[in-house]
């Protein structure tokens, strides 16, 4: 985008001298200042450095999805376990090994540690004490007033992403702590309302994050990733994205050379979610969201992203 504003600059400069130039110049700092915005309202960029810094949260919400309301916890302790419990799915991770369990059908898989269910629209208020820079897919995000919320004052934020999506994060005006969310996906909206966020100095025990089957329940094969490893997914920047975020080129601050410079992310804002494809940047650049990546025509083949989402679905692991 700036160096098609650039060369736009380039265009006024020649057909009328100084002055038009200077505006064209004008343009692209006033665009570079909105994309800057884009990555994060300083509200929410302080509600998330609160929540990275604290060694644990506990969480009671009200999840309402599809017609239905129920009650929900969660339990977070750094640096990656984890507990959500709703009345349709209990994800618990230890650390080592994450558990599923499907209520409706009593049938549980088992996997490798991730903190994928932390980054679900049920729980998406509170993605930031996993995630550095929970947002960094944003297209916009902007203010939506103060309100009050179950007798809590609350300011609201909404966070336009790819693909139609929207979230509206509402943090506490006192505390600074996300108290819930509102999430709209292709005509589908999730909403949680908390009554209780506790977030603390000291990591929770290990038994919040043992993980005990019901009796009965069935353990079925978790999804296989055929390709988790970062050489597959190299092999695919190497052969379709690099001759614009290489070494040199490096456009948009990112660059795709090496594992370091993946997960550095552009410009400070990751691009890779581990064990979370659906929310990764580089996937959803990939399969339609905006800007569109490649450029004009060219398209990576299927099979391709699926190397390198198989890959950030199995923790997005070094070589």
């Amino acid at each position: 985008m700036r160096s098609n504003l650039l060369r736009f600059g380039e265009r006024l400069s020649l057909a009328g001298g100084f002055d038009l130039k200077f505006a064209a110049v004008s343009v692209v700092v006033a665009a570079c200042v909105a994309l800057t915005a884009r990555a994060g309202d300083a509200a929410l960029d302080a509600a998330n450095a609160k929540l990275r810094a604290g060694k644990s949260l506990n969480v009671e919400f009200t999840l309402v999805a599809g017609g239905s309301k129920a009650s929900c916890t969660l339990a977070y302790s750094s640096p990656n376990r984890l507990r959500i419990d709703t009345p349709t799915k209990l994800s618990v991770s230890d650390g080592t090994t994450l558990w599923v369990l499907n209520k409706t059908d009593n049938t549980y898989t088992q996997s490798q540690a991730g903190t994928g269910p932390a980054m679900g629209d049920d729980v998406y208020a509170w993605r930031g004490f996993f995630v550095d820079k929970p947002y960094a897919d944003a297209t916009e995000i902007n203010a939506t007033g103060s309100r009050t919320l179950d007798g809590v004052n609350v300011d609201g934020y909404k966070i336009t992403l790819p693909n139609d999506k929207s979230v509206t994060i509402f943090v506490d005006s006192s505390s600074g702590l996300p108290r819930a969310s509102q999430a709209m996906n292709s005509g589908t909206t999730t909403t949680a309302r908390a009554t209780k966020v506790q977030l603390g100095d000291s990591a929770l025990p290990d038994s919040t994050f043992a993980f005990t089957p019901p009796d009965g329940a069935k353990k079925i094969e978790a999804p296989v990733a055929t390709a988790a490893s970062f050489a597959a997914a190299q092999a695919v920047f190497k052969q379709y994205c690099t001759g614009c975020h290489g070494v040199d080129s490096k456009k948009a601050g990112l660059s795709l050379v090496s594992y370091d410079s993946v997960m550095a992310g552009a410009r400070g804002r990751a691009v890779v979610v581990p064990g979370d494809p659906t929310n990764s940047k580089v996937i959803q650049v990939l399969t339609g969201g905006q800007p569109k990546m490649p450029p004009g025509d060219d398209v990576v083949p299927n099979d391709a992203v699926k190397a390198i989402s198989d890959w950030i679905q199995g923790g997005a692991k070094g070589p």
